[in-house]
């Protein structure tokens, strides 16, 4: 009988301390919830501000460069700066990125004669991000010149063309503004930058011609007239094509050396800075 009741007495005494112990532990485990769903909380909002807005912040150190209200308010919620990005850098960056845009161009021909009518495009980037994207366009006046005005950005691209002339580099030029721009560039309306446009001439027509050759294997010239396509000894052709060969008791399908020299007779090379 007194073996029944202690027994029965042990259970309950596990039961006591299974129940203090459960009481104990349950509210440092919710406290604990708590506190992870704060700090889960704290980041997801400090993470979407700084994703947002990447501005400084109230604790930021009292030389940080803030943005003034203007460049603030042309800043689209979307837009990403880099993460690593300390606060003044952002806001470097921001004012960069607002920095005005002034463009006053003229457009001449090689004899530096001014062209009118000249089809101008612009692109910049307002904002960095894709819905930055700007374009417009505008034509030269009768002195040739063009302009661009009351824009923003870091950079601007500017491209001209004109039927019936061409233009080196596609008549592309790129141009920075801001602290990231060149110290050199300063938009100024008494001295516009220079585009030049070539006046296309007549085009020559092309002469056709395919034909098989053979070439001496010791050196031996082969001139050939490219009007025509026949072959000559010497070097009296417009083309002139020498080769030699190291394949003298080489079995077919073994590799050996060899040298070829093609030369165009009173040609040379043009120097020119298109």
């Amino acid at each position: 009988m007194s073996k029944g009741i202690w027994i029965i007495s042990a259970a309950a005494l596990v039961i006591c301390v299974l129940l203090f112990l459960r009481k104990d532990v349950e509210p440092q485990r919710a406290v604990l919830l708590v506190h992870s769903a704060k700090l889960a909380s704290v980041q997801s909002q400090s993470e979407r501000i700084k994703a947002d807005n990447n501005q400084p912040t109230a604790n930021s150190a009292s030389n940080a460069i803030a943005p003034t209200a203007a460049v603030a308010s042309n800043i689209p919620p979307a837009m990403e700066i880099s993460g690593g990005a300390t606060s003044t850098e952002t806001a470097q960056i921001l004012a960069a990125w607002q920095t005005p845009i002034e463009f006053y161009g003229k457009v001449v021909d090689e004899h530096s004669n001014a062209v009118s009518g000249v089809k101008v495009d612009f692109h910049w980037v307002e904002t960095p991000s894709e819905r930055g994207n700007r374009t417009t366009n505008t034509e030269t006046d009768a002195q040739g010149l063009f302009s661009l005005h009351g824009q923003r950005g870091p950079s601007l691209s500017v491209t001209i063309s004109k039927e019936g002339y061409y233009a080196s580099h596609r008549g592309e030029q790129g141009f920075k503004y801001g602290p990231f721009g060149n110290p050199d560039f300063s938009p100024d309306p008494m001295n516009p930058v220079i585009f030049t446009l070539k006046t296309k001439g007549t085009a020559e027509p092309l002469v056709p011609l395919k034909r098989n050759y053979r070439i001496s294997r010791d050196g031996t010239p082969v001139s050939v007239d490219l009007a025509t396509g026949t072959t000559s000894g010497g070097e009296n052709g417009n083309f002139v094509v020498r080769c030699w060969t190291e394949d003298q008791g080489k079995p077919s399908g073994q590799k050996y050396d060899w040298r070829c020299v093609a030369a165009v007779p009173g040609g040379g090379i043009v120097p020119t800075d298109e």
